[in-house]
């Protein structure tokens, strides 16, 4: 069985527009080995931190955008170099999937949430492959509002409520491994390390495409490379409204949208997640 943390990313609106986009990052972990995640996790932060014999200080939040703030830029690039080595070390494969933050998007999914929402059911589908093989329980950080509940576990208990009346058949994707959402807290050692990975995609996000960094975020682009053998998805994804070609053959996330009524400005994407498939247009 693993648990499939997430981390939510939003736009950053002092970047250019085109750089606009909704992600999420997901990070599976054996639920057999997450004790031991956790030790090294700890055992970085005390070196991070200056371990003291015979003395325990204060416990450190790490939150990637406030990183370390006592530590150097240093101390910090080599803190978030032993997070890479620990995600390296117990193979946490990382999967990343967003949208572009189009107009026409927003149109339809109204708030970046329920773009967020969206992103979930696409970033399950690119999982299929791991389902197929394992047990896979999403695991987030709760911000305790309704909307979040609804677009992550109401995708899935909706699924459930469907398939309770009409079968699974009826369903774009398998949901036998799929287990329900859990929440976690900034207390999450799990959740910590997936918002840092998040983070560092980011940074290698923002230097190809050739947008400036900060003298920090320079500092770490060697730290993201190192993350590569470990990332099994990243894709920030522009969805077209149109038909496809007629040769496309769709498959994993969604790319295309069209009108379901010439008299509407509607869609229905191609893989959502609580619709028939008969229902479904192309993607």
């Amino acid at each position: 069985m693993n648990l499939l943390y997430m981390d939510e990313t939003y736009p950053d609106f002092t970047l250019p527009k085109s750089a606009w986009s909704v992600a999420l990052t997901g990070m599976l972990v054996p639920a057999k080995r997450h004790r031991e995640v956790r030790t090294q996790f700890y055992d970085a932060v005390a070196t991070a931190t200056k371990r003291t014999p015979s003395t325990v200080p204060p416990l450190a939040e790490i939150h990637a955008a406030a990183l370390l703030p006592d530590c150097t830029d240093e101390e910090r690039v080599a803190f978030l170099n032993r997070l890479v080595e620990i995600v390296l070390e117990f193979d946490l494969r990382i999967y990343r999937i967003g949208y572009a933050r189009s107009r026409e998007l927003l149109q339809i999914l109204k708030t970046d949430r329920g773009i967020a929402g969206f992103v979930f059911a696409q970033l399950l589908h690119v999982l299929e492959p791991e389902l197929l093989e394992n047990q896979i329980w999403p695991v987030m950080e709760t911000d305790r509002t309704n909307e979040q509940d609804q677009a992550f576990a109401g995708q899935i208990q909706y699924a459930d409520h469907i398939e309770s009346h009409l079968g699974a058949a009826i369903l774009s994707r398998d949901g036998a491994n799929l287990g329900e959402v859990l929440y976690s807290t900034k207390r999450s050692v799990h959740g910590a390390i997936v918002d840092c990975m998040a983070y560092l995609l980011n940074v290698s996000s923002l230097h190809g495409q050739g947008l400036p960094l900060s003298p920090f975020k320079a500092l770490l682009r060697p730290v993201a490379d190192r993350l590569g053998p470990a990332v099994r998805y990243n894709e920030i994804i522009t969805m077209r409204f149109e038909a496809p070609p007629s040769d496309y053959r769709s498959s994993g996330a969604s790319r295309y949208a069209v009108r379901l009524t010439p008299d509407t400005r509607e869609v229905e994407e191609a893989h959502n997640l609580a619709q028939p498939r008969a229902a479904s247009p192309s993607d």
